[in-house]
């Protein structure tokens, strides 16, 4: 009798183990499947800039899942990060995308960056070429 009680509580542990397994990988895919990849980010951040009069059809885009460009440029540039709008976007709390946009042929103020969040796609903010 002692026997079988252990074998049921035993079995309901690693029922209850399953179940939890389950539920978590099931909510990671679950995440996986919402979260914003970077094609999906391209297209809101051109979207965006298209409503700003920028012709993106004629610039080259800049985008990796590393942000290497922002990296690289923050490395250069890095009193950008105390820029006021930097500073108002709160990069440092968000997991986003950072989208460089740049014309293919060099025009004065014709650069732009677009920061998405990766969770819920909204554009974070831009820093607008002078």
């Amino acid at each position: 009798m002692k026997n079988n009680r252990s074998t049921i509580i035993l079995l309901l542990i690693l029922l209850l183990f399953t179940a939890s397994c389950s539920i978590l990988l099931g909510q990671e895919l679950e995440g996986r499947r919402n979260s914003l990849n970077i094609k999906e980010a391209i297209e809101i951040g051109k979207r965006e800039l298209k409503k700003l009069g920028f012709d993106t059809e004629i610039m080259t885009v800049m985008a990796d899942e590393e942000n290497t460009a922002w990296k690289e440029f923050v490395s250069s540039n890095p009193s950008v990060m105390e820029s006021k709008s930097v500073r108002e976007m709160k990069l440092n709390k968000k997991n986003y995308w950072a989208i460089y946009y740049v014309p293919k042929e060099i025009a004065l103020g014709g650069d732009a960056w677009v920061f998405i969040d990766i969770k819920d796609r909204s554009v974070i903010g831009m820093i607008l070429g002078e």
